[in-house]
């Protein structure tokens, strides 16, 4: 037990002596503190700004002196305002480089400049669930105001020498490098850099109708508000969202970036388990392998079939227990794959198929111990077009086979399904077919119709 001593000093007439209310109890605020007071109410300012739509209340804590800073976030204030935010909030992770012995105490002496970890959780029309942007802000600190005078947006170059570069922050985001063009029609928005020759006007009624095909395939399961639909070159398609540097040696014609979501408990926290859900997806197309309006059409329906279940999605876990946690590619791609066959016309999904039936003895999907007809995640993605091509529609065929058996509704019940199952789960006929029952799907009809639509 913690003994306590209490000593009571007592006036002279033995009463306890009390405050005096006129006058005002001594406090110290430090310029330190000062600093990071004037940070917080000026991130509020901008988060405030950016929600409500208000360009100049956004530029207006920016050293005014800087007209290339001005641009920039003028332009990309411009541009978030395209993805309809509903959640910006801009917080401090604490100054980087700022001495507190460095802090001016009068207007007389020059501003101390360094730069601050600002954190960043945003929410789109597109996504579910917020994310996370780590960014920073050089700034010029004065007695009385902070100003901004540079902001450097998360990138593979930006984050090199930064603590948070491992986080789930996104990465060279497309509305942070450059001015985009936007074209927005019911759910849809679809943006192309500004000096693209892809014009956004020009596709987005194909990606509303892409958009309409897949929400009805969907039904009234949950889904985003919206689709965003990035156009780029060959150059931009690698860049943007540093694409290139996680995939170096694919040449796929879209992709989905889906960043992680922050963690419920706050900015600072960087941490995402393997097996969360992720935030959202933007779409990104190469539009240099789109031939025609519609290559365009089904190439837009393969990557919204991806964006309108981003709860379904996974991170994908490199390491040890990879089995255990990664989801099977062959449920997500094979979804896509079928919906974009589905959208194209049995024309498209017999060519489909035959790619499959030339390539069985080749590729040989079932060699060693596995007995399942379906391709494991190890070489999925392949150097060796052909093979991907392989892999891509075989995976097609069982959701080709599921609505056959038991309807399209069906089909894509087993996604969901599938699509959150680790991807052992497809080792072998004894687990895959007693996931099919209870999903209920016969495994002898389904599998009947698969062999028969391969082979």
């Amino acid at each position: 037990m913690l003994a306590v001593t209490v000593i009571v000093v007592l006036r002279n007439d033995g009463q306890q002596p009390t405050a005096d209310p006129s006058r005002p109890t001594p406090s110290y605020d430090s310029p330190y503190d000062r600093m990071h007071r004037r940070v917080g109410e000026m991130l509020a300012r901008r988060s405030a700004a950016m929600l409500r739509g208000d360009e100049e209340a956004w530029l207006a804590d920016l050293d005014q002196r800087r007209t290339a800073l001005r641009e920039r976030e003028r332009m990309r204030f411009r541009n978030l305002q395209q993805l309809r935010p509903t959640r910006f909030d801009l917080a401090s992770g604490g100054a980087l480089d700022i001495r507190s012995d460095s802090l001016p105490t009068s207007n007389a002496a020059p501003p101390a400049t360094g730069r601050f970890a600002i954190n960043a959780l945003m929410q789109f029309e597109s996504d579910v669930q917020p994310h996370f942007a780590a960014y920073a802000y050089q700034v010029a600190v004065s007695a009385d105001t902070v100003r901004i005078v540079e902001v450097f947006a998360p990138g593979l170059k930006t984050l090199v020498n930064n603590p948070r570069r491992n986080g789930p922050t996104v990465r060279d985001a497309p509305w942070d490098a450059e001015p985009l063009r936007a074209s927005r029609r019911g759910d849809v928005v679809v943006f192309a850099s500004r000096n693209s020759r892809w014009d956004p006007a020009r596709y987005v009624g194909i990606a509303v109708r892409a958009s309409s095909f897949v929400r009805k395939l969907w039904g009234d399961r949950p889904a985003p508000k919206g689709f965003a639909v990035l156009m780029a070159d060959d150059r931009e398609f690698d860049r943007w969202f540093a694409y290139g540097s996680e995939e170096p040696d694919t040449d796929h014609a879209g992709y989905v970036n889906c960043p992680d979501i922050a963690e419920p408990s706050g900015l600072r926290k960087l941490v995402i388990r393997p097996k969360e859900s992720v935030a959202g997806c933007r779409i990104v197309l190469r539009m240099s392998t789109v031939d025609d309006d519609h290559r365009a059409y089904t190439l837009m329906v393969h990557e919204m079939a991806h964006a309108i279940g981003p709860h379904l999605l996974r991170n994908t876990y490199h390491g040890d227990d990879a089995e255990r946690l990664n989801s099977p590619f062959w449920a997500v791609e094979g979804f896509a794959e079928w919906a974009e066959n589905t959208a194209g016309g049995a024309a498209e999904t017999r060519a489909g198929m035959n790619v499959v039936k030339r390539n069985w003895s080749r590729y040989k999907p079932m060699s060693g111990d596995r007995d399942v007809p379906l391709p494991q995640n190890p070489r999925f993605y392949s150097a060796d077009d052909t093979r991907t091509s392989f892999n891509y529609e075989l995976s097609a065929a069982f959701y080709h086979a599921a609505e056959q058996v038991g309807g399209r509704q069906r089909a894509v019940d087993l996604y969901t399904e599938f699509s959150r199952r680790p991807q052992l789960v497809s080792d072998t006929h004894f687990i895959l077919d007693a996931q099919l029952e209870k999903a209920g799907v016969d495994p002898d009809r389904m599998w009947a119709a698969h062999r028969n639509l391969i082979r």
